[in-house]
């Protein structure tokens, strides 16, 4: 069989890092999404650009059929004003049905009254389990690329002209 040389300025592990980064941060995306959740908060400490979750009552999901459709439980999405009525405007609704489905919402802001609302929650980062899921990605990485290294350096050998070539 033929040996061939790999071209002297491209270590041998170039090729096999790269792609082991590439699935390290795709792996990392979901795993930091998942450190936010929606926490309890009174209606009162939100404020626009927070994103919320607004569980409506049995009297507002039917005060609200005309605006949102039937079988409405919850109404996520970015708060977008504060009236003094005490109602929530939220724009980019996504709608969460009695059944577990979910739906869009209106395109236009939706304004929620106060007494339609049940409970309020804010989407928040949960810092603790961030560092953790962070931490836990940082050495899965670390692990995979010293794993490539240290299969490679044998193999490597003769890359740089002073030795025997590389089968492939």
């Amino acid at each position: 069989p033929a040996l061939r040389v790999r071209d002297q300025h491209q270590p041998p592990h170039a090729l096999t890092v790269r792609p082991a980064a590439a699935w390290a941060v795709a792996a990392a995306i979901p795993a930091l999404a998942g450190c936010r959740s929606y926490r309890p908060v009174t209606s009162v400490a939100v404020a626009p650009r927070d994103e919320v979750r607004l569980e409506l009552t049995v009297e507002g999901r039917r005060t609200l059929v005309p605006l949102l459709g039937p079988g409405v439980r919850l109404v996520e999405g970015t708060v977008r004003a504060r009236p003094a009525d005490g109602s929530i405007v939220v724009a980019g609704a996504q709608l969460v049905l009695e059944d577990g489905d979910r739906r869009p919402g209106p395109r236009a802001p939706v304004a929620i009254p106060a007494e339609a609302i049940a409970r309020t929650e804010r989407l928040t980062l949960d810092r603790g389990r961030t560092r953790l899921t962070a931490a836990a990605i940082v050495g899965g990485f670390t692990t995979v690329v010293v794993a490539v290294l240290r299969g490679t350096r044998f193999r490597g050998q003769g890359t740089t002209g002073q030795g025997p070539g590389v089968p492939e």
